[in-house]
């Protein structure tokens, strides 16, 4: 997403890396210094949050991997050492626990897909549907369909208003709902479908966006990885999850 965030994500991959060498090696790996979380994308800044209160508040330091829900999927069925899996949609963590490789899934956010734009000539306009058609708007971000379920929503709601046809070539592909805001943020294209919680973000503030009203609710479940290594590290963060503290965090941008 930003600098940082390629570089935190940089040094789980590397981390993940090594420890499967390990194991493929026979070496013993290193101790583990907290659970891993793979988090779908869209939930980046909320995870942010709730990571650094659950931290000041536990003293157990979580190691988080962002990226598409369908690419963390693969990853897990890969063997990628998880402890916990927080998706977009509710298809993975079901898929996950019917091929044994994670527990009970259950809902912990729903979110909605909206329309955001930075440009403040675009500030007047109500309805996502002129924004999308308008003069000037060449380039529209949206998130692989196949793999991440806001750019899903966001096809089924082109699809419903018969506009799919029509923006077909200017649809630009992001691997997931983060690089598609970005793509929109720094202007490589018009706008962007992204998730409502990267428009009520900072960065989203200083833009627009247009609810979706055709686009359906995104139910995320979650699930815990079996064969976790740290799952009493798990089981206390859940708990911390559905504390009042956390709850607010997930009001902030934007999910119930």
């Amino acid at each position: 997403m930003t600098d940082g965030y390629n570089s935190r994500n940089l040094m789980i991959t590397s981390l993940l890396t090594i420890t499967l060498l390990a194991i493929a090696a026979g070496a013993p790996a290193a101790e583990p210094s907290g659970p891993i979380v793979a988090v779908a994308a869209n939930f980046t800044g909320a995870m942010e949050k709730i990571e650094a209160a659950y931290e000041r508040g536990n003293g157990v330091k979580l190691r988080t991997v962002y990226s598409s829900t369908g690419k963390l999927y693969a990853q897990i069925k890969n063997s990628a050492p998880f402890d916990l899996f927080l998706a977009a949609d509710a298809k993975r963590p079901e898929l996950l626990a019917e091929e044994g490789l994670c527990e009970e899934p259950f809902v912990y956010a729903t979110g909605r897909a909206v329309l955001w734009g930075k440009n403040p000539a675009l500030a007047g306009t109500k309805d996502w549907r002129e924004v999308v058609v308008r003069a000037g708007i060449d380039k529209i971000a949206i998130s692989t369909p196949e793999t991440a379920p806001y750019g899903a929503a966001a096809l089924t709601a082109l699809e419903k208003t018969g506009l799919l046809a029509r923006l077909q070539d200017k649809l630009v592909y992001g691997q997931n709902v983060a690089q598609a805001f970005q793509y929109a943020f720094h202007g490589s294209t018009g706008v962007a479908f992204t998730a409502l919680s990267f428009a009520l973000s900072d960065k989203g503030r200083e833009g627009t966006y247009w609810p979706i009203p055709e686009a359906p609710a995104v139910i995320q479940k979650g699930c815990m990885v079996k064969n976790s290594a740290e799952p009493e590290a798990v089981v206390s963060f859940l708990k911390f999850f559905r504390r009042q503290e956390a709850q607010k965090i997930l009001a902030e941008f934007g999910y119930r």
